[in-house]
């Protein structure tokens, strides 16, 4: 588990630049999509190639394209760059327990000594504001990245993980040895993960749509979000 961070740079406004990929990225170089780890790792940029062909993600729960449809059609007045920062190690990452919404795992010391790693990674990196998931894990992280800013921290309940419901809590080998069907159906077809007619990603990708509109509305151009969990923002 690391402490690790994906930097999008979007001159577009609210608007999907993904649609017309291979378009807008020749015709806009400005436009990038990087994704970096603790300083153990080199730096990856992410091929648009490789995302075009290579487009199912997740076992086929949904792929890039239809993953990334537009917000809205209108665009906003300069770029913004946002840096999204995966929590650090956890209680529950470190007893592989599925985690979900619950506040019951916490930043462990090797999770607050990654989140103090990213933030001197970091440090020559002007931001204007913090947005954070409120949920213990991704919170604690937010205020050792954030500590010293004299803006406050603001917290969003649509930064927060997804409530996987009887599974949270549950150590994984169990999860999946009990409920094998809706365990893998959340790994691998996630779209179609559903209790009791409720279906939680779905649902959480609602919810992430209401994040992006609400940071990239801010009136400031550059922002980090610290949160639960990254694989689920299909936006």
């Amino acid at each position: 588990m690391r402490c690790a961070y994906l930097v999008v740079n979007s001159p577009f406004g609210l608007k999907s630049f993904i649609d017309e990929r291979p378009r807008i990225l020749q015709h806009r170089p400005s436009t990038s999509v990087t994704i970096r780890c603790s300083s153990s790792y080199p730096d990856v940029s992410v091929p648009t190639e490789k995302l075009d062909k290579d487009s199912s993600v997740t076992g086929g729960a949904y792929d890039f394209k239809g993953a990334t449809t537009a917000l809205t059609h209108e665009l906003l007045s300069s770029p913004k760059k946002v840096t999204l920062v995966r929590h650090g190690l956890s209680s529950w990452n470190e007893e592989s327990r599925v985690q979900g919404s619950s506040n019951l795992s916490i930043l462990t010391d090797t999770g607050a000594r990654q989140a103090e790693k990213c933030r001197r990674a970091l440090e020559n990196v002007s931001f204007d504001q913090c947005f954070s998931s409120p949920i213990s894990r991704a919170k604690s992280t937010a205020e050792i990245l954030w500590k010293g800013k004299e803006e406050p921290l603001v917290f969003l309940d649509s930064l927060k993980e997804a409530h996987l419901f009887f599974l949270e809590g549950m150590k994984n080998v169990d999860a999946r040895k009990n409920y094998p069907e809706e365990y893998h159906m959340w790994r691998e077809d996630p779209a179609n993960f559903c209790v009791n007619g409720i279906y939680p990603i779905r649902k959480l990708w609602g919810t992430a749509q209401e994040a992006w509109m609400e940071i990239l509305s801010a009136p400031v151009s550059s922002f980090i979000a610290p949160r639960a969990s990254l694989p689920w923002w299909p936006y």
